[in-house]
């Protein structure tokens, strides 16, 4: 059952570290543009750091990962997926472009990470 009992403005310091890593994952992939300040060099540096690889080989696999957990455990913390998908898209976002996501997919991988 999900809990949504919990609301802040904010989410917890490791929430807001996954979605940064969850951003500049997407902006490796070219799924979102980049920032004009943007820095390849910096980017490989996080990329290297979160896979623990010396060249990392990124698929859409890595964001659903990154976002499943991100959505798992702010849930275990007691966000409802109204919060959950407003902490996402506030850390996650860019000028002109769509939210990364809705409630209904938060819904979504609440439940498929529910399955055994």
């Amino acid at each position: 059952m999900i809990n949504s009992k919990k609301t802040t403005d904010s989410a917890p310091q490791w929430a807001s570290t996954l979605i940064d890593q969850l951003k500049e994952i997407e902006i490796f992939l070219g799924n979102i543009p980049r920032e004009k300040n943007w820095q390849s060099d910096y980017a490989k540096k996080v990329l290297n750091k979160i896979l623990n690889e010396e060249r990392p080989v990124l698929t859409d696999a890595h964001t659903q990962t990154v976002f499943n957990k991100i959505v798992k455990d702010l849930s275990h913390e007691g966000y409802g997926p109204d919060n959950i998908a407003n902490f996402i898209n506030s850390g996650i976002s860019y000028e002109g472009g769509p939210p990364y996501c809705n409630e209904a997919e938060v819904r979504e991988a609440l439940v498929l990470s529910n399955k055994p």
